[in-house]
């Protein structure tokens, strides 16, 4: 309040129009940057999701090309296993000498040995051997290999359990020779039937995943019988898993977003297809992520509880050597039942959500314009207030000049406002140049009146010194001036207090006009509002339209792998659709502008009434100047009446001249007070 009362009217209409230009742009700007903030999060979701199906693609197409090698590898073996079974039909018939030989079998699945001998086995009449040497050659075994190029073996049954001996192979050993003295178990180390030996001891062929030695592979098993039907043998072909170096090759060359790529491990964590190759065979169950968790056993149990075209996520962080910190690494799994693998195509966060950075670097630019903008628009408001205010305080600066002239300067009654404008201070000019025109009459009639007392009362002295006979006569007489002047001086009196209420109306007014500049001012600023934000809608409007139009060139350039994209241009474009809500808050605005206007209407209208009264007051001061005029007519007809008895009233003379006196001391007293005034 104090604040409102001591600031001057241009202050008060500068600090007005600031503070609203500064509340409706903090209004804009606070919903402009929640909807950048719900656009970048809405972006960061969708594009996240859209990796997350790009990587399920990736495994899930490794899977498929895993399915179509298993297929193709199952069908190798089947014919390989032909060719092997016509050969070692060609070679003769299996039997077993009298002669025996001291084997040293090795469990290949718990790796214990122990002594056994068992009779030579002979295909026709060649003993097998206990060949290890892979330069050497063995019988029939390499004779395959030659012909379809894989891996071929011939098994002896040990025992009664069925377990199968390897008598003559091509498979070798980790210390490279040939894997001969190492058995199958009839049964596994946890107690469970081994599913090769469970077919082909029934007496029939096995096709499918086995563990040979010291990998896995996929291959064919088929029993040798003997003349009794009896199985003695086993006959065996297969190729590893990972054989297949075109397939290798496709998966590690695989790549996800910048730096990503697929992998492959084992439930044991062991790697089988790592990046480029370069950790394949290396063992990672025990490896830890930046957060201290096992995030390899992690994937590996999540990996094995899924089926057939079902994906898991793993999230961890890691730390490349030279990385300042650690990344957010996100890793989709499928899991490849027939061979036990498991399968991972991941790359960093950082990476797939290039884009939502991108978004967030143009939001960023965005509100440093958008702050530049309402900087400059400040200044520009700033500035136009101030063009405004000067053109409303200016002629009211004036107004109060000459009316401070008047009441207590040289009452200048010539002075006149410049009323040039069609604005409410001109229609206030105007009628306070027509009031001040009256004023100024009034004044100039009391001051020809006071001159015209002054000269009668001289008259009047004149004529009591020269009629001294008339004295008793003009006694009564003079008794008729003295209240023809008091009634004069009163009417004089009505014409100042008159004045006065007129000066009294005249600020009354003006603080009218005042209430009338604020209410315009208050409909310049809603229109001013309406127009900044017509401003942004525009600029937001251009830069969404713009956005969606990047985002639909990248989806049509991606092709399949955009349609993704092409959502997110959706929901860019659902905010231009906002921003038509924005429309509608301008137009309330508008109504706003023009209720004010409206009001500052009714305002005036008020002022017309006090108009009104000054001219009524100005009336009754003209009516006192009649009067006055009756008051002076009297005192002449009591003048004359004086000339008559003016011989009978000479003991009286000297009352008279007193009176005479006294009364031209008064006029001259009243010539005094209007001489303040400046008239002409």
């Amino acid at each position: 309040m104090i604040i409102r009362r001591t600031l001057g009217i241009g202050r008060k209409l500068l600090l007005s129009g600031v503070v609203t230009t500064i509340l409706v742009a903090l209004c804009i700007g606070g919903v402009a940057l929640w909807q950048a903030a719900g656009t970048e999060e809405l972006a960061r979701a969708e594009t996240f999701r859209l990796a997350l199906e790009g990587q399920e693609r990736v495994v899930s197409g490794i899977v498929a090309m895993l399915a179509s090698q298993q297929e193709v590898l199952e069908e190798k073996v089947s014919y390989d296993l032909n060719v092997a079974r016509d050969l070692l039909t060609r070679a003769g018939q299996v039997s077993f000498s009298e002669e025996t030989v001291e084997w040293q079998g090795i469990n290949q699945g718990t790796q214990r040995t122990a002594w056994q001998e068992l009779p030579r086995m002979m295909v026709g009449d060649i003993w097998l051997g206990q060949n290890d040497d892979p330069a050497r050659p063995s019988p029939l075994v390499d004779r395959v290999r030659e012909l379809v190029g894989g891996t071929c073996t011939i098994f002896q049954r040990m025992n009664e359990q069925g377990d199968m001996l390897r008598v003559a192979t091509n498979v070798e050993t980790l210390e490279n020779r040939r894997a001969i003295g190492t058995y199958i178990p009839a049964i596994g180390p946890e107690g469970v039937p081994n599913p090769v030996l469970a077919a082909v001891l029934a007496g029939k062929p096995y096709t499918g995943r086995a563990f040979v030695v010291n990998r896995w592979y996929v291959t064919a098993y088929e029993p040798i019988l003997d003349d009794q039907g009896e199985v003695v043998g086993m006959l065996y072909v297969g190729v590893p898993e990972e054989s297949a170096t075109s397939l290798r090759r496709e998966i590690m060359d695989i790549t996800v977003g910048e730096t990503g790529y697929a992998f492959v491990l084992d439930p044991r964590g062991t790697y089988v297809i790592s990046h480029k190759g370069e950790r394949d065979g290396e063992n990672l169950w025990e490896a830890r992520d930046a957060e201290g968790n096992f995030f390899i056993q992690d994937m590996v149990q999540n990996a094995l509880s899924l089926g057939e075209g079902e994906f898991a996520q793993a999230r961890y962080s890691w730390q490349n050597p030279g990385d300042p910190q650690p990344r957010q690494k996100t890793v989709s799994l499928g899991f490849f039942e027939p061979w036990q693998w498991i399968i991972g195509a991941g790359t960093w966060d950082d990476e797939f959500l290039s884009s939502v950075q991108a978004i967030r670097e143009a939001n960023a630019r965005s509100r440093a314009l958008m702050v530049m903008v309402l900087v400059c628009s400040l200044v520009g408001v700033t500035f136009v207030w101030l063009l405004l205010a000067h053109g409303i305080v200016r002629p009211i600066r004036r107004t109060v000049e000459i009316l401070k002239d008047i009441s207590s300067g040289e009452g200048d009654l010539t002075r006149r406002l410049p009323a040039v404008s069609g604005d409410e201070t001109g229609e206030m000019a105007r009628h306070f140049n027509l009031f001040v025109e009256k004023l100024q009459a009034i004044i100039g009639a009391v001051f020809t009146n006071a001159e015209g007392i002054a000269s009668a009362s001289t008259q009047m002295s004149s004529a009591a010194e020269q009629t001294s006979r008339g004295a008793t006569e003009q006694a009564a007489s003079v008794e008729e001036v003295s209240a023809s002047i008091a009634e004069i001086t009163s009417n004089i009196r009505q014409s100042a207090e008159g004045a006065r209420q007129t000066e009294e109306i005249a600020i009354s007014s003006a603080d009218r006009a005042r209430e009338g500049a604020a209410t315009v001012r208050e409909t310049v600023v809603a229109m001013r509002s309406i127009a900044e934000k017509i401003m942004i809608i525009q600029e937001l409007a251009r830069q969404t339209n713009l956005l969606a139009l990047n985002a639909a060139i990248e989806a049509a350039r991606a092709g399949e792998m955009g349609k993704g994209f092409a959502v997110v241009a959706s929901e860019v474009r659902k905010l231009a659709e906002r921003s038509q809500n924005a429309a509608g808050e301008i137009t309330d605005l508008a109504r706003v502008s023009v209720d004010v206007a409206e009001r500052a209407g009714v305002m005036l209208d008020q002022m017309l009434p006090d108009i009104l009264r000054t001219a009524e007051l100005v009336q009754g001061i003209s009516k006192a100047s009649d009067d006055q005029e009756g008051a002076a007519s009297q005192i002449a007809r009591t003048i004359r009446d004086l000339d008559q008895v003016v011989q009978k009233n000479a003991a009286t003379a000297e009352e008279s001249a007193a009176t005479s006196e006294e009364l031209n001391a008064q006029a001259e007293q009243l010539r005094g007070l209007v001489g303040q005034f400046r008239i002409s």
